[in-house]
C-alpha cells in the first residue's frame, strides 16, 4: 500500500504558474524519479502523514527552474488576493494568505484526464478559460478585476490613457470567427482558452487545430494565423523578420504563433498588444512583417 502510494506521489506534478512555452502531447513533463522529491521538498511523503511537505524554495522560484517566466503569459502570483475575488477551499493559498502557482494548479494532478483523454495542465478543476477564471472571480466586482469591463465610470472604450479587456470582448463577441486550416497540429492552450470567450460562440472547446482568426472585425477587420511555425513561415523570406531578431515582447509557443503572441491579457494597456496601441497597432504587425 505504502509502496503504491509513494508512487502516486512521485509521478504527479510540480505546479506552474503559468503554461510551459514548450508543448508535447505525448509525454509527462512531471514524471519524477524519487531523487527529484528533493529538488523541491525536504522529505519525502508517507502514507500516514497528512500536513503538506515543506518546500524548499518559494513556489514561484521552484517553478521557475523549469518554466522560464518570461516566455508565459502568467497570472500575477505571490500577492493576497483581494476582496472582490471569493477563493475556493479547493484553490489554496500560502501560509501568508497569498496566490501562488499551486493556487490554480494541483501538484498531484495526472498529465491525462482518465474521462476525456485530454492533457489537464495540472489545472485543480476540469475547466478552461472563462470557466476557470470564474471560479475566483465570481461576483461582478471579481469580474471587473480581470478586465471584463471597466473597472471605473469615468473610463470609456474610447480612452486611451487607460484600456481595459472588455473593450476587445465587445468589438470581438459575436463578431469572430476561427477557421481551420491545418488539421497536422493542436495551437497551443492559451490559444485555446482566448477562444473560449473571442470564438464564435460554440462550447467550450479542449482542443483545436492550426488556423486563422477573423477578429476584431467591428473595427479594423483584422485576422491572423495561429498555431503556424515561425521559423518555417519567415525562412528565406526577406519580407519577415528572423526569429533570432524577433522583439523579445513577441512570445512564441514551441516555436508557434498563438493569441499571446502579440496580446496579453493581462496587460491594462488598449487592447492588450504586447506593442503598441489600438491605435498605432502597426507597430505591433512592424515587429514581424517588415513590408
Amino acid at each position: 500500500m505504502r509502496r503504491t502510494y509513494l508512487l502516486a506521489i512521485l509521478t504527479t506534478a510540480v505546479a506552474a504558474a503559468a503554461f510551459a512555452t514548450q508543448y508535447d502531447n505525448n509525454s509527462n513533463p512531471h514524471a519524477f524519479t524519487q531523487s527529484d522529491c528533493f529538488s523541491c521538498h525536504f522529505t519525502l511523503p508517507t502514507e500516514s502523514s497528512s500536513e503538506p511537505l515543506r518546500f524548499t524554495d518559494t513556489i514561484s522560484n521552484l517553478c521557475a527552474r523549469c518554466h522560464d517566466m518570461s516566455k508565459t503569459i502568467s497570472h500575477q502570483v505571490d500577492i493576497a488576493p483581494s476582496n472582490r475575488v471569493n477563493i475556493p477551499p479547493d484553490m489554496p493559498l500560502d501560509s501568508r494568505g497569498r496566490i501562488t502557482c499551486v493556487t490554480c494548479h494541483d501538484i498531484h494532478r495526472a498529465y491525462i484526464n482518465p474521462l476525456t483523454g485530454r492533457r489537464t495542465y495540472f489545472l485543480r478543476r476540469d475547466v478552461i478559460g472563462k470557466n476557470f477564471c470564474i471560479s475566483c472571480h465570481d461576483t461582478k466586482e471579481g469580474i471587473k478585476q480581470i478586465q471584463m469591463e471597466s473597472t471605473s465610470a469615468d473610463i470609456n472604450e474610447n480612452s486611451t490613457s487607460v484600456q481595459f479587456h472588455w473593450t476587445v470582448m465587445n468589438k470581438s463577441h459575436g463578431f469572430a470567427n476561427f477557421d481551420v486550416i491545418d488539421q497536422s497540429a493542436d495551437i497551443d492552450p492559451l490559444s485555446l482558452a482566448c477562444l473560449d470567450c473571442h470564438g464564435d460562440g460554440t462550447d467550450q472547446k479542449t482542443t483545436l487545430n492550426i488556423g486563422v482568426f477573423n477578429h476584431a472585425e467591428a473595427d479594423i477587420g483584422l485576422s491572423h494565423p495561429i498555431g503556424m511555425d515561425y521559423e518555417t513561415a519567415s525562412d528565406g523570406k526577406d519580407d519577415y523578420v528572423q526569429v533570432g531578431y524577433l522583439d523579445k515582447r513577441l512570445k512564441l509557443f514551441d516555436g508557434k504563433i498563438g493569441c499571446c503572441t502579440c496580446h496579453d491579457p493581462y496587460s491594462s494597456q488598449g487592447g492588450a498588444l504586447v506593442i503598441g496601441t489600438p491605435d498605432s497597432y502597426q507597430d505591433l504587425c512592424l515587429a514581424c512583417h517588415i513590408k
